[in-house]
């Protein structure tokens, strides 16, 4: 399976037989070269890079990686219809707050903020870098 098939399923929400496939949490996860998709998530190596939220919602993260994953991020754009472009510390806050709300639990804001302050070192550290 090619990182574009691995697109292609998780903007149809599809889950199912793969050769390269995993099931976590009761889904089966399309496995592609760098992607993984759960129909809901699609991940490039840990990096959530689009998610489908439980309305209905496509959010795609707009940060700016390497090259390869810039075209990733140019062919989800291409395939999704409509979609809201947001940081990657706002999409992983959106599939956090969907998840608490989904299990009822207050342990994931505690993960949100702290993936969220995690973000903000991350980002931090990678200016002072380049500088």
């Amino acid at each position: 399976m090619t990182n574009s098939d691995v697109i292609a399923n998780f903007i149809n929400h599809k889950k199912g037989q793969t050769p390269l496939r995993n099931i976590i949490n009761g889904y089966h996860v399309y496995k592609g070269r760098t992607l993984a998709s759960d129909g809901k998530s699609l991940y490039n190596y840990d990096t959530l890079m689009a998610y489908h939220s439980d309305d209905g919602k496509l959010y795609i993260n707009k940060e700016k990686y390497s090259v390869t994953t810039s075209k990733i991020q140019s062919q989800i754009r291409c395939k999704a219809k409509d979609y809201t472009e947001v940081t990657e510390s706002e999409i992983n806050s959106l599939k956090i707050a969907d998840d608490c709300e989904r299990h009822g639990t207050f342990e994931y804001i505690k993960l949100a903020n702290s993936i969220a302050q995690a973000e903000e070192v991350k980002n931090d550290i990678l200016a002072a870098e380049w500088q």
